[in-house]
């Protein structure tokens, strides 16, 4: 939190690609706290990971983003998400970003 927002968020638009499973999920955990439009397609990638926890990071993070085209990014992953809990919880900011017209 001590660095430039733009600083952080340039590091995670790299970081976000890692091969590391570690580091992709922290920096989707962090991402959350910057939410930036240049870190949607990096996280719109991971919605594709393998790993559940690492796809749920990326759609908690994309819902911080105040973007129209987020709500179109999680209409659209629930037609190939298969983890019943990943599904519960795009419907859940669905229906709370429809509450608050976002």
């Amino acid at each position: 939190m001590r660095f430039e927002h733009e600083e952080v968020v340039d590091c995670l638009v790299e970081s976000l690609n890692s091969r590391h499973n570690g580091v992709k999920y922290w920096c989707a955990q962090i991402s959350a706290l910057f939410p930036d439009k240049k870190l949607i397609s990096p996280l719109k990638n991971l919605l594709n990971d393998t790993n559940n926890d690492i796809r749920e990071a990326a759609i908690t993070s994309l819902a911080q983003i105040e973007d129209d085209e987020i709500l179109d990014i999680l209409k659209s992953h629930l037609d190939t998400e298969k983890d019943i809990e990943t599904i519960s919880l795009i419907y859940e900011i669905i229906s709370v970003m429809n509450f608050l017209g976002k």
